[in-house]
């Protein structure tokens, strides 16, 4: 009766009681709907239970988006390795830039930035993305581009794939942590994809604060001259993000926009901060209030204010304690040493 009254509801409960009736057969399409449940509401805990489960009582193993769904489960449950490996072995069967972004992440959450670069430019070459480094068109694409951001010019709109996107967005964080060689042109390259396709629907908030950033960061390439034309756009994006709702968007925004602020000795800076680091807190999200914090305790730090800095460090040893990211791990301890000095 339980079947017939809603299967979807109690996909769990139905599954439960198959599979104590020695009908397993009967639990692996329960169990499949229950883990899917689990997985849209980003409980990869039970989630991975509940597929390592199904795995056990399928004769023919896990279908391919299963067993990618499971290796999300497992990278989110901090197994970046045993995630990798599942990555790798679908990736075999059929390169993806999906999952090779993928086992790039799982390579940067256990500290090895050198194999997670090599990664997510795997990804790239499969959405043939031509890097200035590599291509003399993209470098030429660069120059103008940049120049005509200078001059105050309007890019067209360019539509992007939200995976794409995903790719640009981590590759961008690769070749800045990584630095090879000539990874500033490539960078450069990437920031101006990204204010084409933000500059998409402007009356969304959201992409509209997004953009700003954008723009303010590419000025900040430029000479020191046009460092107040970087700020205003700062400013405009700091202003969007806090008329925005509490939101992991909205946080990520402010963290983001008081990233390139600290480059300029933004007055202002500490205020936005201590909101910035208020709103992730709220959250709850790991990766952004360890990204708070250690804006925080190089704010401090360059501030003079070394037991503020204290503060804000040891927190983010904390989170990576429980979140197990060797990279960032790594990289607090050296600021903590830094400070020590």
């Amino acid at each position: 009766s339980l079947g017939r009254s809603g299967e979807r509801a109690q996909a769990e409960r139905v599954a439960y009681h198959w599979l104590q009736a020695d009908s397993p057969q009967r639990a692996a399409r329960p169990l499949e709907i229950a883990a899917r449940r689990h997985i849209e509401a980003r409980n990869h805990g039970r989630a991975l239970a509940l597929l390592d489960q199904l795995q056990q009582i399928s004769p023919g193993g896990l279908s391919t988006e299963l067993q990618e769904r499971r290796a999300d489960a497992l990278y989110h449950n901090r197994k970046p390795t045993a995630a990798q490996a599942i990555y790798a072995q679908l990736n075999e069967l059929q390169p993806q830039p999906r999952l090779w972004r993928k086992i790039s992440r799982c390579f940067w959450r256990a500290g090895d930035l050198s194999n997670s670069h090599r990664s997510i430019l795997q990804a790239a070459r499969l959405q043939q993305l031509a890097l200035p480094s590599v291509a003399w068109s993209s470098r030429l694409w660069t120059g103008l581009r940049f120049l005509s951001l200078l001059l105050g010019s309007r890019f067209a709109l360019s539509a992007v794939e939200r995976e794409q996107s995903k790719v640009e967005a981590l590759l961008s964080r690769s070749l800045f942590f990584s630095r090879p060689p000539q990874w500033q042109n490539d960078y450069l390259f990437l920031m101006l994809r990204q204010v084409n396709w933000r500059l998409e629907d402007e009356n969304q908030p959201g992409r509209l604060a997004q953009r700003e950033i954008t723009l303010g960061a590419c000025h900040l390439l430029g000479p020191r001259h046009l460092f107040g034309r970087a700020r205003q756009h700062l400013e405009r994006a700091v202003d969007i993000a806090l008329g925005m709702p509490t939101s992991w968007a909205r946080a990520e925004l402010l963290v983001d926009a008081c990233y390139h602020l600290l480059c300029l000795g933004h007055p202002q800076l500490g205020q936005i901060s201590e909101t910035a680091h208020h709103v992730t807190q709220q959250l709850g999200d790991p990766a952004l209030v360890l990204h708070s914090c250690h804006l925080l305790g190089l704010y401090h730090r360059l501030a003079g204010r070394l037991v503020h800095s204290q503060q804000a460090y040891a927190e983010a040893i904390w989170i990576v304690d429980e979140t197990d990211n060797g990279y960032e791990r790594e990289l607090i301890q050296a600021q903590q040493t830094i400070l020590a000095a």
